[in-house]
């Protein structure tokens, strides 16, 4: 039902009231026209001005393109019915209109009933008592200034919410406010949109009704409900009108109903909304008293809600950032245990091998060429594997390929690619390897046993960035990492004709020399000790150490197969078995044990293990200088080092 309200026109003030057959689609006219519902006798308002319809229960007006205009009048905001903002509008309760010019306008006032109703989820309707819309918070918050008690309690509240960037103490602080504010009201739920807060990607669209779930519900005295189940009707008007709405229980409503309801008596039921966005809900329910919640209580709550709901986005904000630390934080753990991961096989602590992973960590956020240099057995391909770990191409593959494994034409094939029907068993296109590592890294092994015809073909993929499979008419671009290996000395290779200069140049952008095992003595019983803790394991026996003795002799051992060699003989130590819990001197194999005698010609005196091996390489320098005359460069060629390396040792041990 509702009323219009003519309050100036050159005819005396009048009022149309809405027929008790109202009935949908009904259309009520206004202008000059002598036959309109409102015939109205200013000059200024068109013939047939426009036209108030009733439909779907709401009441709006349309300008029927009207000469001078209609301005609808909301809350002190002026809105101008035309292209800009639509010739129709819905009607609110106490909305003005003003037809033809400004300073002469026919204000018509708009009253519908304020005992519309809601249809509720347990049954019967209940009416709306008061609807306010959030636009209208900045003029409530001037009204409430007003009252020093109420503005000072809000201002409280606002104070104690702030405090706390906890989403439940932002709640329960609320809440506490809300009972104080409303002396009626016993209960109350907040409903909260249960996106995962823990997630980086943000809601785009707004939530929705369904959205919303009870976060928190308390009554006067603290006590938690569990089970609470606000009104759908309720929180879908809520969204509807972008308002708070006081709705009111009444004697004639269902008498289950307020069985069903907990003898609810009045409701709220307020909005939490941040700019334009709504992010929850709040209801405040009355379920003793016979009074009911008014439309003071409703603008109270309105304005409280504005701030509850800015302190929530702080509290979720806050969670968000502490979830992103944590991330952050368990990130870093897993870089570092992945570091720790990828160096777990690379054993060492010498100084060459600190100067390697120095050399490591430069090149690894690079693209450069790297040429791994060594012996066999010192761990080429782990090395280029630890590159290609460390480095951003990590998320891609990391191909290998022996070139001393496969003839000339099968290896160009493999690393190439071919085509079909390119030569005899070629059946179907093959992708080579280039093209197989796509953005990672490929490792190419023994680099310098390849021959001249298919260097030059690596030439070309180094130059070009470019390979072509067998077969093909037209070349493919790679963007794989070229890491390369030998043991060979390339430089003798180069000097010799049996290695392409320019490729040698082209891979060697970026040299990393890896020491044999002799010359990291240090690193000897860290590696037998990794390797014999891995195999124990893997073949599942028991626990041992090694015996000084053996300690010793693994050190004083010259290792020609390097690394390789001693994981063969702890494996085969492993897998042997032990007798006790030590390894002794004769458990090792023979070429090693050999070491021993060389211990009883020393007789080192007990003591900690550098001590001894300190004897021994004393005693053996000496025995070496006076089998050479004392000529260091034939001693420092037959203990297979350097004569500048000879005379740091000589310089230790004081001889």
């Amino acid at each position: 039902m509702f009323k219009i309200h003519v309050q100036s026109d050159p005819t005396a003030p009048r009022t149309l009231v809405a027929p008790e057959d109202l009935t949908e689609g009904m259309v009520f006219s206004v202008g000059r026209d002598e036959g309109c519902e409102i015939a109205l006798k200013a000059d200024h308002v068109s013939s047939n001005h426009g036209e108030f319809v009733y439909h779907r229960e709401q009441l709006f007006f349309r300008d029927l393109r009207s000469t001078n205009g209609t301005l609808l009048v909301r809350d002190g905001a002026r809105i101008t019915l035309g292209e800009e903002n639509g010739w129709a509008a819905q009607l609110r309760h106490k909305d003005e209109l003003l037809l033809g010019t400004v300073n002469e306008a026919v204000r018509l006032l708009i009253d519908i009933d304020s005992k519309r109703t809601v249809p509720l989820d347990f049954g019967g309707e209940a009416p709306i008592l008061a609807l306010t819309h959030l636009h209208t918070v900045r003029a409530l918050e001037g009204r409430l200034a007003l009252d020093p008690q109420r503005a000072s309690r809000l201002y409280r509240a606002s104070k104690l919410m702030r405090s706390s960037l906890n989403l439940r103490e932002v709640c329960e602080a609320a809440c506490a406010a809300i009972f104080d504010l409303l002396p009626i009201a016993t209960n109350m739920t907040v409903l909260m949109d249960q996106h995962p807060i823990s997630t980086t990607i943000e809601r785009t669209q707004p939530p929705k009704p369904r959205d919303l779930m009870p976060f928190l519900s308390l009554d006067r005295e603290g006590n938690q409900i569990v089970g609470e189940r606000p009104s759908r009707q309720v929180v879908s008007l809520v969204f509807d009108e972008r308002a708070a709405v006081v709705v009111c229980d009444t004697d004639d409503m269902n008498p289950s109903a307020s069985i069903l309801r907990a003898q609810i008596r009045s409701v709220i039921a307020v909005p939490l909304a941040v700019a334009d966005r709504i992010i929850g809900l709040i209801q405040v329910d009355n379920r003793s008293s016979q009074g009911s919640f008014s439309q003071d209580d409703l603008e109270a709550l309105v304005v409280l809600a504005q701030q509850m709901a800015l302190s929530i986005e702080n509290a979720r904000l806050f969670q968000r950032v502490c979830i992103a630390e944590e991330r952050l934080q368990g990130e870093n753990r897993f870089l570092k245990d992945r570091d720790a991961r990828l160096f777990q096989n690379i054993i060492g602590e010498s100084p060459p091998m600190r100067s390697v992973f120095e050399l490591v960590e430069r090149v690894v956020d690079t693209n450069a060429t790297v040429l791994i240099t060594g012996e066999t057995g010192t761990g080429k391909e782990v090395i280029a594997r630890l590159i290609h770990d460390r480095s951003e191409r990590s998320d891609h593959l990391f191909v290998a390929q022996n070139c001393s494994a496969l003839p000339e034409t099968l290896l160009e094939s493999e690393l190439f690619g071919h085509k079909k029907g390119s030569f005899t068993g070629a059946d179907s296109d093959k992708k080579g390897l280039f093209e197989l590592a796509g953005k990672g890294t490929i490792f190419l092994d023994e680099i310098g046993e390849t021959s001249a015809a298919l260097q030059a073909k690596l030439l070309r993929v180094l130059q070009e960035g470019e390979v072509r499979p067998v077969g093909a008419p037209y070349p493919k671009k790679i963007h794989a990492r070229v890491v390369a290996a030998t043991n060979r000395d390339l430089d003798k290779e180069v000097a010799e004709g049996r290695f392409r200069q320019d490729l040698y140049y082209r891979l060697n952008v970026f040299p990393i020399h890896l020491p044999p095992l002799r010359q990291r003595q240090g690193d000897v019983l860290l590696l037998a000790e990794h390797y014999l803790a891995r195999f124990s394991r893997e073949f599942n026996r028991p626990a041992v150490s090694f015996s000084p003795e053996s300690a010793a002799l693994l050190q004083s051992y010259n290792w020609p197969g390097n690394i390789r060699e001693l994981q063969n003989e702890i494996q085969r130590l492993v897998i042997h078995g032990v007798p006790g819990d030590l390894i002794m001197p004769e458990h090792l194999a023979a070429r090693i044990s050999r070491a021993a005698s060389l211990l009883k010609k020393v007789n080192p005196s007990k003591g900690g293990l550098k001590e001894m091996l300190d004897e021994v390489e004393r005693w053996i320098l000496i025995e070496t200088l006076q089998a050479h005359d004392n000529n260091k460069t034939r001693a420092a060629a037959a203990l297979k080092i350097t004569r500048e390396g000879l005379h740091k040792k000589l310089s230790r041990h004081g001889i």
